[in-house]
């Protein structure tokens, strides 16, 4: 599988480095239900699942960790964010395109989207 690397050095969101490599790698261990026996991170979540739009802002996704971009969105609070997340708005799909994501994990990357520098 080829991996281009490019944005790992040219987010806007400020990830390090070794956050993306350890979210690109990933390696979940599950059980034979399918649950993850190790939560992946909020930025991991966002690497993985989100950062193709958020990054960019494509169809109106608001760009991770600008706070203009949020204004709308803040006052109705992280849990009916996460509920917009789980059942999906406009062009994002329900889960944000996790189908194996935990609510909490879903929980950790909007936290994380809406995380700004002061």
């Amino acid at each position: 599988m080829a991996m281009q690397l490019d944005f790992l050095f040219s987010k806007k969101s400020g990830l390090i480095l070794g956050t993306a490599l350890s979210a690109v790698f990933y390696l979940p261990t599950s059980h034979a239900s399918g649950v993850f026996m190790h939560e992946r991170t909020g930025g991991q979540i966002y690497v993985i699942f989100c950062s193709q739009c958020h990054d960019s802002g494509w169809e109106g996704a608001p760009v991770a960790q600008y706070k203009s971009d949020w204004e709308e969105r803040l006052p109705k609070g992280i849990d009916a964010m996460l509920q917009t997340v789980i059942s999906g708005s406009m062009a994002m799909p329900p889960n944000g395109q996790c189908g194996d994501c935990s609510e909490h994990e879903l929980r950790h990357a909007v936290e994380y989207m809406v995380t700004f520098e002061e």
